[in-house]
């Protein structure tokens, strides 16, 4: 299986997973983690966004949340904060967490889409403490659309 395969197996499989969850903002968890202390039930990464015309939801922004014994959702932005450009057509389309080098090191996989240019594919580690560091350079999946 090539690599390309693999890729677009695991992006196909991110899609299945998570919905979003009733807060003021439109929150869809993407990746569930180990908790983050002994009071947090659930540690999730989050993809936030505004929802558009017509419902779609435009999710700009990534986050780690988590959510205590007495169901409080909270922000760990220290920790886990990412956006994409407000301007750009990009948006967090999806994520896959596993051990894609083989070390025994949990790592993520995040895949950013643009209808115009494809789909981004950026790689981080996950290290004790909850600190993200990157893996690989991104990968870019080229777009089929003809650009007018």
């Amino acid at each position: 299986m090539n690599f390309k395969k693999l890729i677009f197996i695991i992006y196909t499989l991110s899609l299945l997973n998570g919905q979003a969850i009733s807060t003021p903002q439109t929150i869809k968890p993407l990746i569930e983690l180990a908790p983050l202390d002994e009071n947090s039930q659930v540690t999730f990464i989050g993809i936030e966004g505004k929802t558009q015309k017509g419902g779609a939801v435009d999710y700009k922004t990534a986050k780690l949340y988590s959510i205590t014994k007495d169901n409080n959702l909270f922000e760990h932005k220290e920790k886990f904060n990412w956006s994409l450009d407000e301007q750009s057509a990009s948006y967090f389309s999806g994520a896959k967490k596993g051990d894609i080098t083989g070390e025994g090191v949990p790592e993520i996989v995040f895949f950013i889409s643009n209808p115009a240019t494809g789909t981004q594919i950026y790689s981080y580690t996950i290290n004790p403490g909850f600190v993200f560091t990157k893996l690989h350079e991104p990968y870019q999946i080229r777009s089929n659309q003809k650009q007018p």
